[in-house]
């Protein structure tokens, strides 16, 4: 069954930071997609979506809906957690570096098409990256962790004619990394 979907503005208040500051990515900016007919039985916010699910919007393409896009999502949704407290914490880098991490974050999380959001996805620094290029904010468990995701993410994404099969992204491998990475942060 197709579906209308459409972003509106609920104008709810900006995002501030402890100080009651407006934070530095956050000036209002909305990012608004027309309305799509896709066949897709979900809603959700694009930034956060899976490839495929992205794709099937982006062509009208139908698609069986399945739990590895909900994995996926929460991956893109940790992503950005992580890269926000990062971004929203300048103290923890000279300003040139913070500055790069900014730009970052915006670079992949500031997009505002579903094709460019697919474009930032399929890159060879997307946003599981950032744990790699900004490696003194995190802790070497975390980096680890980012990597595998990344390589499990891209993994399940392999075209057909790939020399690497697609990987399965499963609850159960992403549940593996992160009790590996706890134990890993609490010294066990």
């Amino acid at each position: 069954m197709d579906i209308e979907f459409s972003h509106t503005d609920c104008s709810l208040s900006p995002v501030t930071g402890p100080d009651e500051a407006m934070t530095p990515l956050m000036t209002g900016r909305h990012t608004h997609f027309d309305a799509v007919k896709r066949r897709v039985a979900m809603m959700g916010t694009a930034q956060f979506m899976a490839y495929e699910v992205l794709d099937a919007i982006n062509g009208n393409i139908p698609l069986v809906y399945d739990c590895h896009h909900d994995i996926e999502s929460f991956i893109w949704v940790l992503c950005y957690t992580v890269g926000r407290c990062w971004v929203s914490a300048p103290g923890i880098m000279d300003s040139d570096r913070h500055e790069r991490l900014c730009e970052f974050f915006h670079d992949n999380f500031g997009c505002d098409t579903l094709y460019s959001i697919m474009q930032v996805r399929t890159g060879l620094s997307g946003p599981l990256d950032i744990a790699r290029r900004f490696p003194e904010i995190v802790s070497p468990p975390l980096v680890l962790l980012f990597g595998h995701l990344r390589a499990l993410v891209y993994a399940a994404h392999a075209p057909p004619h790939s020399l690497n099969p697609a990987v399965a992204l499963t609850y159960d491998v992403v549940l593996d990394l992160f009790i590996t990475t706890i134990k890993e942060l609490m010294g066990s």
